[in-house]
């Protein structure tokens, strides 16, 4: 048996692995095409405390809203031009009274079709609701009764703590049902088990400013 000219192969081999993903779309079944997507993130924090005093106590209360914005970007590495639907996430963090911080709640999504031509890129902007949490601190000073050798006087802070703060995001490229790219603030995000959450109702309960579906965006405060 003639021995095959090992360049001959290398060069049929290349051709064959360019072909390949033609080979579907040549019989009628649509192949999704390949792309790349990178996601770069801000965490706004903006801050604000008001205070009042009166003869036997003071008050603090701190107030912190937190936002995302996020700048994405889909690189389109096929040669054909496409059209992309890109969906974002964002989760919230209930803090408890006592400051700890719940599990993330998804509470806005939203989603965008993106067309990018071949072996471009686009980029697309995005940014969340605001979180808001508040912290209270209560100091008292009760002195008592002097002539009664101060019995019952007593002194103390309280603090207390409500609302939400932002608890991440994911992003998603899909090409029709299919998912070809993501990203997440969290790896863990990318598990099944929370994968899973993003068709639920996102929720709104007190603690952010109005989440809502959509890009909505904050206007009139200073970032820091």
């Amino acid at each position: 048996m003639k021995k095959m000219n090992p360049v001959f192969i290398a060069t049929l081999a290349a051709t064959v692995a360019t072909l390949a993903p033609f080979a579907g779309a040549a019989e009628g079944i649509p192949v999704a095409p390949s792309a790349r997507l990178t996601v770069q993130d801000k965490l706004n924090k903006e801050t604000d405390s008001d205070k009042s005093e009166s003869t036997k106590s003071s008050m603090r209360t701190d107030t912190e809203s937190q936002s995302y914005d996020l700048n994405i970007t889909v690189a389109n590495t096929g040669p054909s031009d496409c059209t992309f639907n890109l969906e974002w996430y964002f989760f919230k963090r209930t803090l408890t009274n006592k400051g700890d911080k719940g599990e993330p709640v998804l509470c806005e999504k939203g989603s965008e079709s993106i067309a990018v031509a071949g072996m471009k890129r686009a980029s697309h902007q995005v940014s969340s609701e605001s979180q808001i949490s508040f912290e209270s601190k209560t100091t008292t000073n009760n002195t008592g009764n002097k002539n009664n050798n101060n019995k019952g006087g007593s002194s103390g802070t309280k603090k207390t703590v409500s609302g939400s703060i932002c608890g991440g995001y994911i992003v998603l490229l899909r090409y029709g049902e299919e998912i070809i790219a993501k990203d997440a603030s969290d790896p863990r995000f990318l598990k099944d088990e929370w994968m899973g959450t993003l068709s639920r109702p996102v929720s709104k309960s007190s603690g952010n400013a109005g989440a809502s579906d959509g890009s909505a965006k904050k206007k009139g405060k200073k970032k820091k």
